[in-house]
C-alpha cells in the first residue's frame, strides 16, 4: 500500500520509503498503524478519464475522503491560439 499527505494545493506528498522510524521491515499491518499514528493517508488511485489529447489535457489532485487520499481528475480544454 502507498500512503500520502495531501498538501494545501491538493497534491499528494508520498510517504517516504524508507520511513525513518526504529521499526525494521514493517509488515502491512505495522505500516498501516505507523501511517495512521503519523496522519498519513492511504492512496486510492483512480482511472484516467476519457479525453481528446488534441483538444484537452488532464491534471490530477488529491482529496481526503473517508480517511483516504483519493485521486481526482480534471479535464481541461487546450486554448487555441488565434
Amino acid at each position: 500500500m502507498t500512503y500520502c499527505k495531501i498538501t494545501t494545493e491538493g497534491q499528494a506528498m508520498v510517504m517516504p520509503n524508507p520511513y525513518r522510524m526504529t521499526i525494521a521491515n514493517p509488515n502491512d499491518a505495522k505500516k498501516a498503524l505507523i501511517a495512521q499514528l503519523d496522519n498519513w493517508l492511504e492512496m486510492m488511485y483512480t482511472e484516467l478519464p476519457a479525453y481528446d489529447p488534441e483538444t484537452q489535457y488532464v491534471t490530477d489532485c488529491w482529496v481526503e475522503e473517508n480517511g483516504r487520499a483519493v485521486q481526482h481528475w480534471v479535464v481541461h480544454s487546450i486554448e487555441s491560439e488565434a
